[in-house]
C-alpha cells in the first residue's frame, strides 16, 4: 500500500465535511446577523449611557427652574410673611421638579450669607466622606435687605454601570444634582 493510497483512505469519509466546509466559508446570507450582532452591544451601551446623561441635564434643568421659583417666595418676602416652615418651603420646590424627581429625593438647604463675595465659601457643603450629608441643611429665609442662598439636591440613580463610575460623585454610586440660587431680600413690608 502507498503513502498516497492511504491518504485517499482517509480522504473519502472526510470528503462530505470538507466540502460543507468551504460551502460555509463562502456562504455570506448570515453575515448581517453576525455583524448587527457584534455591533449591538456598543449601540445599545452608547444609547444607555446616551439617555443617562440626558436625564442628569433634565433633572437638573428642572432642579434649578424649582430653586429659582421657590426661591421667589422668600426673594419677595411671602415665605418669610406666611411663615413657611422648611418642609412647605421644600413642598414649593417639589411643585416644579414632580414630572421628573419624587419629592421625597429632594433635599432643601436654605441660609444667609453675611456679603455676595462670601455666600459660596464656607457654607454648607452636602457631601461629606464621599456621602451625602443631610445632617446640616437649614432653614433661614432671613429678613428683608437679607442675602440668601437656596439650595436643593437629589441623589440620581444610574442606568448604565459603565456610566455611573464616570458620573458618580458619592460612595453609593450616585450622582448628586444641585441647584442653587443667591440673592438679597427685598424689601418687603
Amino acid at each position: 500500500m502507498s503513502a498516497s493510497s492511504g491518504f485517499s483512505v482517509l480522504a473519502r469519509p472526510m470528503a462530505p465535511a470538507i466540502r460543507l466546509l468551504r460551502r460555509f466559508r463562502r456562504d455570506e446570507r448570515g453575515s448581517y446577523a453576525v455583524e448587527m450582532a457584534l455591533v449591538a452591544v456598543p449601540f445599545f451601551a452608547l444609547l444607555f449611557a446616551t439617555f443617562d446623561t440626558a436625564m442628569i441635564f433634565f433633572k437638573n434643568e428642572y432642579l434649578q427652574t424649582a430653586v429659582s421659583d421657590a426661591g421667589r417666595l422668600i426673594f419677595t418676602g411671602q415665605a418669610q410673611t406666611e411663615g413657611y416652615t422648611q418642609a412647605q418651603f421644600k413642598n414649593a420646590v417639589c411643585d416644579g421638579v414632580k414630572i421628573m424627581i419624587p419629592c421625597a429625593d429632594v433635599s432643601v438647604d436654605v441660609r444667609t450669607a453675611a456679603n455676595f463675595k462670601d455666600a459660596g465659601t464656607g457654607q454648607f457643603s452636602p457631601i461629606q466622606a464621599g456621602a451625602f450629608n443631610q445632617t446640616g441643611l437649614k432653614y433661614d429665609p432671613g429678613t428683608r435687605g437679607s442675602i440668601v442662598i437656596v439650595s436643593a439636591y437629589v441623589q440620581h440613580t444610574m442606568f448604565v454601570p459603565m456610566i455611573a463610575n464616570v458620573y458618580k460623585n458619592l460612595s453609593n454610586g450616585k450622582f448628586l444634582l444641585s441647584a442653587s440660587a443667591a440673592f438679597r431680600n427685598e424689601p418687603y413690608n
